[in-house]
């Protein structure tokens, strides 16, 4: 009963209701519980008590209204890296791979199949670029590894108690064994115990068992008469069942599923940081191009101006003023489709960088000046292939990743 009072107790303070969105101005972006709900014996029974989620914090970071200014937004490449790590919903949704994992680890403890964790990553960016650092793996460390063997036994320790009370009253036919024409019996059943299973697959269990049976009868010799027994039972398999290995298999996943998941985080970051980098340099590339075209439409113009000129003097035949003119045609509408580029470019990034989109009309209608320009270096280092395969295979975290689940 003790127990059950311990164990519920918690369970109230821990449904108390959680502060509305509207009045959270920060809410945290972990996974934490509320420190009013710890008492002197949380200790023993946080492992089992609800665990309330925060809700996902959809405002955007300071770093985005600090780089706005007079409506444009002054962008490097290193404000839009922080700004992905710090805004993307994609790398958010990853943090919370590390609960996972260890709840994992609790229910590998507790005896209970072990579920997985998901290592599906996301691109990070919408820009078609992740495939260039790998796409989805598949899930690690599913509950199917043991399937065949069962799950392993429960490593928390078990308390238990019996409690029972039974009143039968039987008419008798023969007094004389009895003493009494109605055998009234009453028996009063409290047995308590705890059990705990090792590593090794032995279990040991401490039982105490007390009844107690009280009757009418004027033969019984005892009457009330109480049996109690105290039984400490210790069994070790030596074959079946038997070592660490088979019995703490679910909990070594477990725990490979927490190595496995820093990877999927920092895979995760690679590939955010990689998308966002392509798509800034192919902003700034765009702009190039506008520029490049903006030149080719000044000079298509000055053509045609010097073209009109000279058939007014009768010097080229006017037939030129129509080439001219399909020139600066041609010439305009590259610019406009290069223009465009650049305000699609200028729309996903701005929808990158923010956690609520475009939601916000500052950050809608700005336009992105890049401040890092493209500098092509004068000698590029020139690195060994072998050099660049090995970094490769040693840094690379989906791999990190694959040898967890080998």
């Amino acid at each position: 009963m003790v127990c059950v009072v311990l164990v519920a107790a918690p369970t109230s303070y821990a449904q108390a209701p959680s502060p509305k969105p509207q009045e959270t101005t920060n809410p945290p972006r972990t996974l934490k519980k509320d420190p009013e709900t710890h008492h002197w014996y949380s200790s023993a029974t946080r492992n089992y008590e609800t665990r309330e989620i925060a809700p996902v914090d959809i405002s955007n970071s300071g770093r985005l209204d600090s780089l706005l200014r007079a409506g444009q937004l002054y962008l490097s490449l290193r404000d839009a890296i922080a700004l992905a790590i710090e805004n993307n919903l994609d790398v958010e949704l990853e943090r919370y791979e590390f609960a996972l994992a260890d709840t994992e680890i609790q229910r590998a403890k507790a005896g209970a199949a072990i579920l997985g964790i998901p290592t599906a990553v996301q691109p990070g960016i919408s820009t078609g670029a992740g495939a260039l650092l790998g796409g989805v793996n598949t899930g690690l460390a599913s509950g199917g590894y043991a399937s065949p063997l069962g799950t392993n036994g429960t490593f928390d320790p078990q308390v238990f108690s019996n409690l029972n009370f039974g009143h039968t009253t039987a008419p008798q036919s023969n007094t004389v064994t009895s003493g009494t024409s109605a055998l009234v019996t009453t028996n009063t059943t409290a047995n308590f115990g705890a059990s705990e299973t090792f590593g090794t697959g032995g279990t040991a269990a401490l039982t105490l068992n007390n009844n107690r049976t009280e009757q009418n009868s004027f033969r019984s010799t005892v009457n009330p008469s109480t049996a109690s027994s105290l039984d400490l039972t210790l069994t070790q398999p030596l074959l079946q069942g038997f070592g660490f290995a088979f019995n703490r298999r679910n909990i070594v996943i477990a725990r490979n599923n927490l190595k496995a998941a820093d990877y999927v985080f920092r895979q995760q970051l690679t590939n955010t940081v990689a998308n966002v980098v392509q798509l800034y340099w192919n902003l700034v590339a765009a702009n190039s191009t506008v520029g490049v075209q903006d030149q080719a439409v000044k000079a298509a113009q000055a053509l045609y101006d010097n073209n009109q000129k000279q058939v007014d003097v009768g010097t080229l035949a006017p037939i030129e003023i129509i080439r001219a003119e399909a020139q600066l045609a041609t010439a305009q509408q590259v610019l406009v489709a290069a223009q465009s580029q650049v305000t699609q470019y200028e729309t996903v990034l701005k929808s990158a960088l923010s956690r609520n989109g475009l939601a916000s009309l500052s950050v809608m209608s700005a336009h992105i000046i890049p401040t890092d320009p493209i500098r092509i270096p004068t000698v590029e280092p020139v690195q060994p292939f072998q050099d660049l395969v090995s970094a490769a295979l040693d840094n690379r975290p989906d791999l990190a990743q694959s040898r967890v689940q080998v």
